[in-house]
């Protein structure tokens, strides 16, 4: 970023450098995490995914039988949104260069949550039965056992199976297996108690059985894009057996797959976002001057864990009778809806995600060696999401809208050890707005009824929309619908208090200030009441706009403006002022300007209010072109550098009676233009010149002349007493030296970096 005179030099530029700015990703990419960074995931969209420990999976037993299971269709259909440090930086604020060519560089962390990844193992899937055939064998079937045990509670699958007729004795017929004789059955049992085995359809359907048979041939139950599963529920550290039988002449194979380890616990699960974890700064030779390092304690969600939208909803399919008039069959299925969104909002109304209850603040000097730390605390408010009133939970994005802010203390301490100042801010709602809090409701279906001709459950349409007949016209019932209800509404939060407390040898002083905001008119502070450590007390009180009836002003919306100030300490007045705004435009001292025509201060004497200056005359751009102090001294201001910049005070003279001598007074505004656009550390010998005709044309008053660099500052001051003040600045435009009309130093400034 640069800063260009108006003859484009440069005056002084920032140069900003970015993490790995070459390794972002295209504009439209779907690699992004929940809040937009990069996560560096290849997507091809951005259907938010449900994640073990970190969402809510609702009904997962409707599509899959296991969370993990659940969580890896999910993961098949949707998008990677999880954050990822590694990427979440690229592009992000590196390094600020300041003119001098020192730095600041940022380094960053992301958030993290207090709450690990549930890591499974892989299933075992070694645990295999088999049972040969054997000539020696009776007709009677053959049984073979094997023990299990399981580390927790789960489903124990049976993966498939694998049945064949070997003809192990062909003079015989005995290997002639009839239709009741061709199978294999098995049982998983606790004892002598078999289990219940649950199977599950293609469609999601749930048959129970005490044990299974097997045809001759293979099966298997375990693809992952089937929801075609089998198994027994085994609980931790009991003792299962697996009971499998068949005839002499049959090779049976059973495979499984279990759990035999726990899951344990991965990574702390990230939150999103950045956080920044140092901040270095350094000078243009690459050496420290400061450091600060911030720790992170006690993290949450503003709004809640970020949710996967699962919105369900029944569908009921109606196959009509061949006549259309009654129904002949129905069919159940679920309709399942994902979005790119979450359940609720990320964020509340100030863009707040994640917070924190404290915050440590670590300070270094330039050889790393710590200064001491500030704690921060941070009392969290977080917002209830909506709450299903019928039915089940829905997405629902309104949240609470509110302006809120967060309380906070702080706590120095010196070398980490000896504390010096602890500082407490106390945030409250604001009363006059609580009334505008009001319920908000959001609803979505629930229920689904359609129809389809008779014969096929396929193509079903809206019943009576596109059957051929008018079918079953279905009646509204407000009982398909899932209903959530939320508040909304602006409350605002105000700070009410702060307590200051500073440790002198060891002895607590406390400070404390609160403050009040009285008026439900509008949300400016009223008064506030500083409470010292020997008990005095000292309260000021502010009148705006509404409280002194200045209506034009309220229709400009000049509201937070005090126009009166009061200061009483212990009870007693010892300041007041007033400003004085025009009651209707176009007014005789400011024109067609809502601009101050005079401030007046209490007189502690007679207990009065007097004017102490009036402001007489403003020009188009609202520069004050004369006032006149409480003594009856008027002074005119001249406005140059294309009216930005005061060149001239005249104290004793009115601006008409400058305005007089309108040769001199026109020449040095067109000088001072002329000066404007000649660039920094131009030679000013020419204006300077035409300022002092100026002042010799008005030498019965004093008069004050200027001018200036813009954007830098003011080059010269010449007072009435005519001895010229020249400010001299440094490369990185810091004031360097004031040195007279001669050149000698008057004072000079160094720049040190604290260290």
């Amino acid at each position: 970023m640069e800063f260009e005179d108006v003859n484009d030099s440069i005056i002084n530029d920032y140069r900003f450098e970015y993490y790995n700015p070459d390794q972002m990703p295209h504009r439209l990419s779907f690699s992004q995490d929940l809040l937009g960074y990069y996560n560096g995931s290849n997507n091809s969209n951005f259907i938010f995914n449900s994640l073990k420990d970190y969402n809510i999976l609702p009904d997962y037993t409707t599509v899959k039988q296991t969370p993990e299971e659940f969580n890896n269709f999910i993961h098949s259909v949707t998008g990677n949104r999880r954050p990822n440090i590694n990427y979440a930086t690229n592009g992000s604020l590196k390094k600020i260069i300041y003119p001098t060519k020192g730095y600041t560089l940022f380094e960053y962390d992301g958030n993290r949550t207090d709450m690990r990844e549930t890591v499974y193992p892989p299933y075992d899937t070694s645990l295999s039965i088999q049972i040969l055939p054997d000539i020696n064998s009776a007709m009677n079937p053959v049984t073979y056992v094997n023990n299990v045990t399981v580390p927790f509670d789960q489903n124990f699958y049976i993966t498939g199976y694998n049945n064949s007729k070997e003809n192990i004795d062909p003079d015989s017929e005995i290997c002639q297996l009839d239709a009741i004789h061709d199978k294999s059955a098995i049982s998983i049992n606790e004892g002598s108690q078999p289990l219940t085995i649950y199977t599950v359809s293609d469609i999601g359907n749930i048959s129970e059985s005490t044990g299974k048979t097997f045809a001759i041939g293979n099966e298997y139950f375990f693809n992952t894009n089937s929801q075609v599963r089998m198994y027994a529920k085994l609980q931790a550290n009991k003792s299962y057996n697996i009971r499998l039988s068949n005839r002499k002449c049959m090779t049976s194979i059973v495979n499984f797959a279990y759990y035999n380890s726990l899951p344990y616990a991965g990574d702390y699960i990230e939150a999103g976002g950045l956080r920044v974890k140092t901040i270095i700064n350094k000078d243009s030779n690459d050496n420290q001057i400061s450091k600060k390092s911030y720790d992170y304690v006690d993290g949450s969600y503003i709004n809640g864990k970020p949710l996967s939208v699962l919105d369900k909803k029944d569908i009921e399919v109606q196959m009509l009778s061949e006549s259309g008039l009654s129904v002949a069959d129905v069919a159940y299925t679920k309709d399942y809806t994902m979005t790119s969104g979450t359940r609720n909002s990320l964020k509340n109304s100030l863009g707040e995600f994640y917070a924190y209850s404290k915050v440590n603040e670590y300070d270094y000097d330039n050889n790393n060696v710590s200064k001491g730390r500030t704690e921060h605390f941070f009392d969290i408010y977080q917002i209830a999401p909506p709450i299903a009133i019928q039915n089940y939970d829905t997405s629902s994005g309104n949240f609470i809208e509110m302006v809120s802010s967060i309380n906070e203390s702080k706590t120095v301490f010196f070398n980490n050890l000896d504390k010096i100042k602890s500082i407490s801010y106390n945030y409250g709602l604001n009363q006059n707005y609580l009334n505008e809090r009001h319920n908000a409701f959001t609803a979505k279906k629930t229920l689904e009824i359609r129809c389809t001709s008779y014969g096929s459950f396929n193509n079903s349409t809206a019943c009576g929309e596109g059957d051929g007949t008018g079918g079953i016209h279905i009646p509204a019932d407000d009982r398909w619908w899932s209903i959530m209800k939320s508040y909304k509404g602006e409350i605002w939060e105000t700070l009410n208090s702060k307590s200051t407390i500073d440790y002198m040898s060891g002895v607590p002083l406390t400070t404390t200030t609160e403050y009040f905001y009285t008026n439900p008119a509008h949300y400016q502070l009223t008064s506030q009441k500083t409470t010292f450590p020997d008990s005095s007390d000292q309260t000021t009180d502010y009148s705006y706009a509404h409280e002194k009836g200045k209506q034009l002003m309220i229709a400009a919306n000049m509201v937070g403006i005090p126009l009166v100030t009061e200061t009483k300490k212990n009870g007693k007045t010892i300041s007041k002022t007033e400003t004085i705004y025009p009651d209707v435009l176009p007014d005789t001292q400011t024109g067609n300007l809502l601009v101050p025509k005079s401030v007046s201060s209490l007189d502690l004497v007679t207990g009065n209010l007097s004017i102490e200056v009036t402001y007489n005359q403003y020009d188009t751009k609202g520069n004050l072109q004369q006032y006149t102090t409480k003594s009856g001294v008027p002074t005119a201001i001249i406005w140059g550098y294309n009216q930005t910049q005061p060149i001239a005070k005249i104290e004793g003279a009115t601006y008409a009676q400058v305005s007089s001598l309108a040769t001199a007074t026109t020449d040095i505004i067109t000088a001072s233009d002329s000066d404007a656009s000649a660039g920094v550390n131009n030679d000013e010998s020419t204006f300077l010149a035409v300022l002092d005709t100026f002042r010799n044309a008005l030498s019965g008053y004093q008069v004050t002349t200027f001018t200036y660099d813009p954007l830098i500052g003011v080059r010269s001051i010449t007072p009435p007493s005519g001895i010229r003040e020249v400010y001299i600045y440094d490369t990185a435009n810091r004031l360097q030296e004031i040195r007279d009309v001669n050149g000698n130093i008057l004072k000079s400034y160094e720049y040190h970096y604290k260290p």
